[in-house]
């Protein structure tokens, strides 16, 4: 009867030990899991930040522009550029990038950008007005 007992304890510790092999490894595969998903998140969000931001040499490089639009077709030069617009996300068709351009005196804002598909520079005066 006693060698009975020791039996049924080795068998009830190796059914628990199996147990909780199992269970160790079930945790290990869902923190894996959680480790995986959480990596994917953080990667697309930096990657989506990176996107957002915008381009240094592409704001200088448009606000040159439009200072050289502004002394050309607009001679009396009561403009300022106050800004520089970063189309991010796609709202503007035509445009990536766009100077923001306020004239002094009547405080009237427009945008001056350069369109790729006429390969000119162009102006939101006539629209911001009417």
């Amino acid at each position: 009867m006693v060698l009975k007992m020791v039996i049924n304890t080795n068998k009830d510790t190796i059914i628990k030990e199996k147990e909780g092999a199992a269970l160790n490894k079930i945790i290990k595969i869902l923190l894996a899991a959680v480790g995986v998903i959480i990596l994917g998140i953080t990667i697309f969000v930096l990657i989506f930040w990176l996107e957002m931001r915008p381009d240094k040499s592409e704001m200088e490089k448009v606000t040159k522009q439009a200072e050289e639009y502004l002394e050309k077709n607009y001679k009396d030069g009561n403009y300022e550029i106050y800004d520089v617009l970063y189309d991010n996300m796609g709202n503007y068709s035509k445009f990536e990038y766009a100077a923001k351009v306020r004239k002094i005196d009547s405080n009237v804002e427009f945008l001056i950008y350069y369109n790729a598909e006429t390969d000119t520079m162009e102006d939101s005066l006539t629209s911001e007005l009417y």
